[in-house]
């Protein structure tokens, strides 16, 4: 019989035990990589987060920061970087005109006050507040603020706490450095120049006197050279000389000078000829001083005085002196004349000349250009020889119009080495001898000469009038009318009907005056930048040859153009001026005798201790290919020039396996506020 098997229906129990495990490993796996991958995406998600938080973090800081200044900042924590906090004020637009507002002096508006800090809750917030209708605070006051508002995580129990409001920027775990950005400066050119108000950085300085360190750090040239035109080192910003500042208090690997160089500011710099990688120098300068050595203020004013670059003093120097012992007024500058030359031979024989030397208030004139009290007068002989008889100097009749009339009880005779005339050769030149003779720029003067009717005597150089010109240069009474001393020394020749009127002049080649026996020079007005400054001292450095005397008067005032200052007349000499913002000075010379030396004024410093405030830090540098790179800093701390800000956020979650693991953001930004500058 035949067995048929037919197949099973169902598992046995050890197939169904080992399905089973398979089933549970699948899907414990399944599982697992689901797990895996929850996590990866849950990672991923707060990578996600975190980047984006610092991100939007980090450019709405840099945007903010752009728009500040960094003379303004100021920063939490202590003194010295990296710090947690920072505050800094911001402009806005509050006309809608599309541009931030500014001042009737064009000066930024400053409408809020940021102060971004951290608040250490859990998590952590980045907060930022906000002061609107910005107070003007000291630095103390200032910081005070800014260490209420991270103490307390708001601005409500601070300066200007009314007009405060706090917001989150975000919420996480988060550390971050601020830290202002050192600064050197590379003097490297391929040809000598000046890099003029070149900044250097910011830092906040103190009243009183700070070490300022220059330091060669490399050299895109040849060598490490440093120079030094100007500086502007304090809280008023008031520049200073760079050679003015020499000797340095201290120096190592190299000897600083005072270098001639005749386009820069007072025609020298300080001349730092470091030869190494190293080499150093300091000064110690004062916060704050107003130091004149240039006398180029605008708004000074001059009576008989005048700015003269002095060569012969060692070292040369600017200095404010009377005008005058020199060459006073030209014929060649008179008459614009380009041909000038000998006229006919013998044109002038038998004449008496007059000629007109225009001040500054007649037609066609300002040709004297200042006023002296001993004046000579040089003559000029043309082809052939010219003798003068007789001369005369006398005040023109009118200060307006051209007139050959001279003033009443005004002509003077002029001599030559004490006799009445003189003859010269072809050619020639000769002064008369110096006369006690006053002369003023307002005036218009008469020069009159007599010439010997002889043959080969009369012979004159002369300017013709250039063609712009239309008041007469000299007027001739003719050989015809025989005139004597007596007609040439006459004040009225306008009455005679001989006289005839040209446009050349004759023979008087120019006019030279001493000193005029005073003058005056008043300064333009200095800003302290401080409201109520104790000034501690002024100095001024004025040589005085023997028979001269010099005074110098200071004044102050709470307006800016010295409208409510003491009048000069009841200002004491020598002494303080005050206490008000607004400064400046008055000095006098008085000439020897003889009116040929002057006082020579050099240089006036006023001295007041300045306030404590960020101060921008900056000058004028000379660059070569010869010069270095140099750091500077200031009581041994770096100059800021940006901001240099460290973000970095983090959150903790679950790890992969066991545990947590930290997810990290971080973004490192460097920002250079655009509203900063000297």
């Amino acid at each position: 019989m035949e067995h048929i098997e037919h197949p099973r229906n169902g598992f046995s129990v050890i197939e169904l035990i080992v399905a089973t495990c398979i089933f549970v490993v699948t899907v414990a796996l399944a599982l697992a990589g689901l797990t895996y991958a929850m996590k990866g995406t849950k990672q991923s998600d707060v990578q996600a987060e975190l980047d984006m938080d610092v991100q939007v973090a980090m450019e709405r800081l840099k945007r903010d920061l752009r728009l500040s200044a960094l003379d303004r900042m100021v920063f939490y924590p202590g003194e010295f970087p990296p710090f947690k906090a920072i505050s800094f004020p911001m402009t806005g637009d509050l006309n809608d005109d599309g541009a931030a507002d500014v001042d009737g002096d064009g000066n930024i508006v400053w409408h809020y006050q940021y102060v971004y800090h951290v608040w250490r809750s859990q998590p952590y917030q980045l907060r930022l507040t906000v002061f609107k209708n910005r107070q003007d605070l000291t630095i103390a006051q200032r910081t005070n603020q800014l260490a209420t508002v991270v103490s307390d995580g708001h601005g409500r129990n601070t300066h200007n706490g009314t007009n405060a409001s706090t917001k989150v920027i975000f919420s996480n775990l988060f550390d971050w450095d601020i830290t202002p950005i050192g600064s050197v400066f590379d003097a490297y050119s391929a040809t000598m120049a000046r890099a003029v108000n070149a900044q250097l950085g910011s830092i906040v300085l103190t009243g009183g006197v700070h070490r300022f360190k220059f330091e060669a750090v490399g050299t895109s040239g040849s060598d490490y050279k440093i120079g030094i035109d100007s500086l502007k080192v304090s809280s008023s910003y008031s520049e200073r000389e760079g050679e003015a500042q020499w000797p340095p208090a201290v120096q190592a690997g190299a000897a600083a000078t005072r270098e001639y160089l005749s386009c820069w500011s007072g025609n020298y710099h300080l001349l730092f000829p470091a030869d190494n990688k190293g080499d150093w120098f300091a000064l110690d300068l004062a916060n704050d001083r107003w130091e004149e050595t240039n006398f180029t203020m605008p708004g000074e004013t001059h009576d008989c005085t005048t700015v003269n670059f002095d060569e012969t003093l060692s070292p040369k120097d600017y200095v404010v002196q009377l005008k005058g012992c020199e060459t006073n007024w030209m014929a060649s500058a008179q008459t614009a004349a380009t041909n000038a030359g000998p006229a006919a031979i013998d044109h002038l024989r038998g004449c008496a000349v007059r000629v007109l030397l225009r001040g500054e208030e007649m037609i066609d004139g300002n040709w004297i250009d200042f006023d002296g009290d001993r004046s000579k007068v040089r003559f000029k002989a043309g082809a052939g020889s010219l003798q003068i008889l007789h001369a005369f100097i006398a005040r023109c009749a009118s200060r307006t119009n051209a007139t050959p009339d001279a003033v009443a009880g005004t002509v003077s005779r002029l001599t030559f080495s004490g006799a009445n005339g003189v003859t010269l050769v072809a050619g020639a030149e000769t002064w008369s001898d110096l006369l006690t003779y006053p002369v003023a720029v307002t005036n218009s003067y008469l020069v009159s000469f007599l010439v010997k009717d002889d043959a080969a005597h009369g012979n004159a150089w002369q300017w013709p009038q250039g063609d712009t010109i239309s008041a007469p240069e000299s007027y001739i009474i003719p050989q015809s009318s025989s005139p004597g001393e007596a007609d040439t020394a006459s004040t009225s020749w306008s009455s005679r009907g001989d006289v005839f009127a040209t446009n050349k002049l004759y023979s008087v080649q120019c006019l030279y005056t001493t000193y005029p026996m005073g003058g005056l020079y008043v300064s333009g007005i200095f800003d302290t930048q401080i409201e109520a400054p104790q000034y501690s001292s002024v100095n001024w450095d004025a040589g005085t040859p023997w028979g001269t005397t010099f005074a110098i008067q200071f004044r102050s005032g709470n307006s800016n153009d010295l409208s409510d200052a003491s009048a000069w007349a009841g200002v004491p000499v020598g002494t303080v001026p005050g206490t008000n913002r607004y400064v400046q000075f008055r000095a006098g010379f008085l000439a020897s005798a003889d009116r040929l030396k002057t006082p020579l004024l050099k240089s006036v410093t006023v001295a007041w201790p300045g306030e404590t405030r960020v101060v921008d830090i900056g000058g004028t540098f000379t660059k070569g290919p010869d010069y270095g790179v140099f750091k500077l800093t200031v009581d041994g701390r770096d100059l800021n020039t940006g901001i240099r800000v460290d973000l970095e956020i983090f959150k903790d979650v679950r790890g992969y396996y066991s545990g947590k693991k930290r997810m990290i953001s971080s973004l490192t930004s460097e920002v250079r506020p655009r509203n900063t500058g000297l």
